[in-house]
């Protein structure tokens, strides 16, 4: 039979329940004391299974998130090099028009023209379509504006690139 000192069993009277007091080795303890023996090793060395899941887990998310973060970068990347691609062949064709030295010829030459590329050029997949207009030739405007927009290669919104060449 276990036998308590006077001063144990004052402390046992003043607790609300008996049933929440239990006694070990002569030590009374409160009922909730028995959970730190859900997270005890017994004094071997290692991890408790449940430190390994929430390890696992934390480091699945962090993985996970990584990944999300990776396929955003790469998605990125391609379309940048997709509209810089666009936008020099766009920069090229209005450089080609300015270097023209028959200005009258500019509306009749590359109105409405259309180049699609294939095969295994840099620019395969994309399509380049020329617009000319031609305000004048009166006594006070004599300008063309030419615009240029290339498209495809799922490229969202198109590349627009727009000059304005005065008679010379």
């Amino acid at each position: 039979m276990l036998k308590l000192s006077p001063v144990m069993l004052s402390t046992a009277m003043t607790m609300p329940a008996a049933a929440e007091i239990r006694t070990i080795s002569m030590v009374a303890m409160p009922a909730w004391a028995d959970l730190t023996a859900l997270f005890d090793s017994g004094g071997r060395p290692g991890f408790s299974l449940v430190e390994v899941i929430v390890a696992l887990t934390i480091l699945t998310g962090s993985l996970l998130g990584f990944a999300v973060v990776a396929q955003r970068f790469t998605r990125s990347n391609t379309d940048v090099a997709t509209r810089t691609l666009a936008s020099d062949l766009a920069t090229s064709r209005l450089e080609q028009i300015k270097g023209l030295r028959n200005y009258t010829a500019l509306v009749g030459t590359y109105n409405t023209q259309v180049e699609t590329w294939t095969g295994t050029s840099a620019y395969a997949g994309f399509t380049r379509r020329t617009y000319v207009v031609r305000t004048g030739p009166n006594a006070n405007h004599d300008y063309t504006t030419i615009t240029v927009e290339v498209s495809g290669r799922s490229l969202t919104p198109v590349v627009r690139r727009t000059t304005v060449i005065a008679a010379f």
